[in-house]
């Protein structure tokens, strides 16, 4: 068995966000925007003019400021409450009455292997990450 690393660099961005991307969107709910590339997906899918709302876990986070200087709309709930999540959805659907594109970038992992995790644990996992 062979073991590859390929390394990848680039100097440019995969988009060139400067060239008047056209967007069929008018809104789109980003979830799991509190880091990486949600909080990434989220923010330059506001500059792009898009009325982007994201959802967050916590206001106690490196993205919630961000997302907030940058325009972009936040709610606060955690994607394995679904009562919470279906109130923030509700609270987005009053203002939008609908949603055009939801990006599901939510997530959660356990690095426990499965044969030591419980059965909740598993289908919670599975809940949050398959939404």
């Amino acid at each position: 068995m062979h073991n590859y690393s390929i390394a990848f660099q680039s100097t440019k961005p995969f988009v060139d966000w400067s060239q008047n991307v056209k967007m069929d969107v008018e809104n789109i709910l980003v979830t799991g925007a509190s880091r990486g590339l949600g909080l990434e997906l989220a923010l330059e899918l506001s500059r792009c003019g898009v009325r982007t709302y994201a959802i967050l876990r916590s206001a106690n986070c490196k993205g919630y400021g961000i997302l907030l200087s940058e325009g972009v709309e936040v709610v606060i709930a955690d994607l394995s409450d679904r009562k919470a999540l279906n109130g923030a959805i509700e609270s987005i659907l009053e203002k939008e009455k609908t949603l055009d594109a939801v990006i599901s970038n939510g997530a959660i992992i356990d690095s426990a292997e499965i044969e030591n995790l419980s059965e909740d644990e598993i289908l919670n996992i599975i809940s949050v990450n398959f939404i």
